[in-house]
């Protein structure tokens, strides 16, 4: 009996002193003198009511993206210019083409869309990053054509392209760690923004194409109503189906090496409208997103 009692307190000990476990530093780190090549590919899904007949319309859009960052040296730190490679999107309605360009293809000068996409081909932009990897200033769209074509400003861009920097936990994280933060996703001038609330959790390190990697899935809700700044009209509503996705952090090169996101949200007139006067309906819209790192030189 003495003897059961001494390995029970003797285990009670060792679990009580038993070290946490090890926490690590997760940051950005984009290296003077190399280049990242970024693949984006993304499929969208919306039911809307045909104008004509008031029946459900199914509309499929398929978009492509590859992104150059390149980083040099900077006094305050690395500054990583962003550059398109390639832009493709193709959309249809219950399997029929209404809409297609593909920047890579042959005779581009033929297609009525090159112009139209001109602009957000030409776009380019700059991010500057401390010497621990925290970014201090975005530049390079003020007055760009491409802004104007996206239907968005500046500063919104801006929201946008920075916000994923901010994903990563601002303190050193333990497996099964969580954390919170709020994004704000722009619609465009007339739209105003959608208020994100995530919640990250870092889930565990994995190896991925070779490289030790941080896997870290999020989960989010979409805010029910979006606000007009201007006017603080409420445009729309927002119902959250489903947000969530996983982003791996390369924990070599301290960069994004893949991220996933899958969202499905219903969106609607603002509560009390009436529906049957603008002819809105509920949209159901659903979108999985997928980008990879290809190539770093």
């Amino acid at each position: 009996m003495k003897k059961t009692l001494f390995y029970f307190l003797s285990a009670i000990y060792l679990f009580a002193e038993a070290p946490n476990p090890e926490k690590v530093e997760l940051k950005f780190g984009f290296e003077p003198g190399k280049t990242y090549v970024y693949e984006q590919d993304m499929k969208v899904n919306m039911k809307m009511n045909n104008p004509m007949t008031q029946e459900k319309m199914a509309m499929e859009t398929d978009l492509e993206q590859d992104f150059t960052f390149t980083a040099i040296e900077h006094e305050k730190g690395v500054k990583v210019n962003m550059a398109y490679d390639k832009f493709s999107m193709k959309t249809g309605s219950n399997g029929v083409t209404m809409m297609e360009f593909d920047s890579t293809a042959e005779a581009n000068e033929e297609n009525p869309m090159a112009k139209m996409f001109e602009p957000i081909l030409n776009l380019t932009c700059f991010t500057i990053f401390d010497s621990e990897g925290k970014p201090l200033e975005f530049g390079g769209v003020d007055e760009s054509p491409a802004l104007e074509q996206m239907g968005i400003d500046a500063k919104q861009f801006e929201k946008t392209f920075t916000q994923g920097y901010e994903m990563l936990p601002k303190e050193a994280v333990s497996i099964g760690d969580t954390w919170k933060l709020s994004q704000d996703i722009p619609l465009g001038k007339m739209a105003g923004d959608v208020k994100v609330a995530l919640v990250n959790t870092f889930e565990g390190i994995e190896e991925l194409e070779g490289h030790k990697v941080a896997r870290i899935s999020y989960s989010g809700n979409v805010d029910v109503s979006l606000v007009n700044e201007e006017n603080n009209d409420a445009p729309f509503a927002f119902k959250t189906k489903s947000y969530e996705g996983v982003y791996w952090h390369d924990m070599e090169l301290n960069v994004i090496r893949k991220s996933t996101l899958n969202a499905s949200i219903v969106i609607s007139a603002p509560e009390g409208a009436d529906v049957t006067a603008n002819g809105m309906g509920e949209i159901p819209y659903d979108m999985e997103m997928e980008q990879t790192l290809k190539e770093v030189r």
